[in-house]
């Protein structure tokens, strides 16, 4: 895939709300700046390797209010948005941690973009799950809060019919539903959210 340049201000939104559920790829970077130089052919070795994300330069000189609304200070700054929302910022010549952060938002972005979260203008946030900080008061050692997590099974109460789970997410979000899937006669009767 091609790097696109952004050519003014208007275009980079232009560019954000077009590619919706996609991840969006963006190296904010300057003509002048020599670690830019550097990393320049690095960035489109990604968007090839990358194909489903979107990747967009952005010349700061030429899209000051984009850079300062988007917080850059510093050159190159790679931010990444999926939903035209933030989800990870790097500052600095890091093609590597660049990558990687690619990586961790990568495959579920294209789950997102190939199938929805089933409510329109909405996404899934279990990418933005912090999996080490959730906790699940009462499971069950057979059937623990990690086997929900990581999809290879079901979570289950070890003692009574109460389950309290605590999720923690990388960043603030916005929870519009929470999905049980769950057998009919099995599933919860009573869902409770505290926040």
């Amino acid at each position: 895939m091609v790097v696109k340049e952004i050519m003014n201000d208007s275009q980079f939104q232009e560019e954000l709300n077009a590619n919706g559920m996609k991840l969006v790829v963006v190296d904010f970077s300057a003509t002048w700046c020599g670690p830019c130089k550097r990393v320049a052919p690095l960035y489109d070795q990604l968007s090839n390797k990358y194909d489903r994300a979107v990747f967009l330069k952005v010349d700061v000189d030429k899209c000051q209010e984009t850079a300062a609304s988007q917080g850059v200070s510093a050159m190159p700054t790679f931010i990444l948005y999926r939903n035209k929302v933030k989800v990870a910022k790097i500052q600095g010549a890091d093609i590597a941690a660049v990558e990687s952060k690619i990586v961790q938002l990568y495959e579920a972005a294209c789950a997102a973009s190939g199938e929805d979260c089933g409510v329109p203008g909405q996404m899934d946030l279990n990418s933005f799950i912090m999996k080490t900080q959730c906790e699940a008061l009462n499971d069950s050692d057979d059937h623990p809060l990690s086997a929900l997590i990581e999809n290879s099974g079901y979570i289950e109460s070890d003692c009574d019919q109460q389950l309290i789970l605590s999720l923690t997410f990388t960043q603030s979000v916005k929870v519009h539903s929470i999905k049980i899937k769950a057998p009919k006669d099995n599933g919860p009767k009573i869902v409770e959210v505290v926040y």
